[in-house]
C-alpha cells in the first residue's frame, strides 16, 4: 500500500492525474485486507490515501469526492499541516459555487498555516487565499502582497506581467493561463486556454475557464454542461 502511495505522488508531480488516481484507488481497496488488530495501520493509510485523493479529484473537477476526502483528513486533525492542505482543497472546491464559503475555507488553511512555524507554508496559503479573492473580485487586506493589490486597483498589461512573475515563482502555470485568459479574453484566447487544459484533463481549471466564456456572453448548453 505505501509503495502505490509513493507512487502516487510520483504520478502528481508528472502531471499523470488518470494513473495518480487508478493506483490510489487500488490502494484504498487494499485496506480491507489489513486485520482489525492493526486498526491504527489502517488509518494511518486511509490519512495518506485522503492526501492524495482530495487533490486528485479537485483536479478532476469531482467537487463532492474532493471535500469528502478533505473532510477525512480535517476530522481527523492529525496535524496542523495536513488539515490546513484539506482546508484549501475545501476552498478551491466551492470557488465557482460558492464565493464567501471559498474565501471562509482558505482563510481557515492560511489561519492555521501561521501556527505551523514555517514561513514558506504560511507565506503559501496566504498567496492562496489573495490569488481566489483576485478570481472573485474580493477586495485584498492592505497587507497584501503589493504587486495582487496594484493588479486589483489595475488591471494593466504591466500589472498583469508582474503577477505572472508571482505565479512563476509559485510554478503556477495553470493560474497564469487563468488569468491570463480572464483579462485579455478574446474568443481566441479562451478556447486556446480551454483546450490546453482539457489536453491535462485539467477539468477544474476547465470550469473556470468555461465560466469566464459564460461572463462574456456564452449561454450556451455545452457552456453549461461543461461546468458542471
Amino acid at each position: 500500500i505505501l509503495i502505490e502511495i509513493i507512487k502516487c505522488y510520483n504520478y502528481y508531480f508528472q502531471k499523470k492525474f488518470h494513473l495518480m488516481l487508478e493506483t490510489a484507488r487500488e490502494a484504498e481497496k487494499s485496506l480491507q485486507f489489513i486485520s482489525k488488530r492493526e486498526l491504527f495501520m489502517k488509518e494511518c493509510f486511509l490519512h495518506r490515501i485522503s492526501e492524495v485523493l482530495g487533490p486528485v479529484y479537485l483536479h478532476l473537477n469531482n467537487l463532492k469526492l474532493a471535500r469528502h476526502y478533505a473532510f477525512t483528513i480535517i476530522n481527523a486533525e492529525i496535524c496542523a499541516k495536513t488539515v490546513s492542505d484539506a482546508s484549501y482543497i475545501v476552498g478551491m472546491s466551492y470557488l465557482l459555487e460558492d464565493g464567501r464559503k471559498c474565501v471562509e475555507f482558505l482563510q481557515k488553511s492560511f489561519d492555521i498555516s501561521k501556527t505551523i512555524g514555517d514561513q514558506d507554508i504560511e507565506n503559501e496559503a496566504r498567496l492562496n487565499l489573495d490569488f481566489a479573492k483576485l478570481y472573485l473580485e474580493v477586495p485584498l487586506d492592505d497587507d497584501s502582497d503589493e504587486t495582487l493589490l496594484n493588479y486589483q486597483e489595475n488591471k494593466s498589461e504591466v500589472n498583469l506581467n508582474s503577477l505572472k512573475e508571482v505565479m512563476y515563482q509559485r510554478g503556477d502555470d495553470d493560474l497564469i493561463r487563468l488569468f491570463e485568459a480572464k483579462m485579455r479574453g478574446t474568443d481566441e484566447k479562451l478556447h486556446e486556454c480551454l483546450n490546453e487544459f482539457f489536453q491535462q484533463s485539467n477539468y477544474f481549471f476547465s470550469s473556470l475557464i468555461v465560466k469566464v466564456m459564460r461572463e462574456k456572453g456564452d449561454k450556451s448548453y455545452w457552456t453549461e454542461n461543461v461546468i458542471k
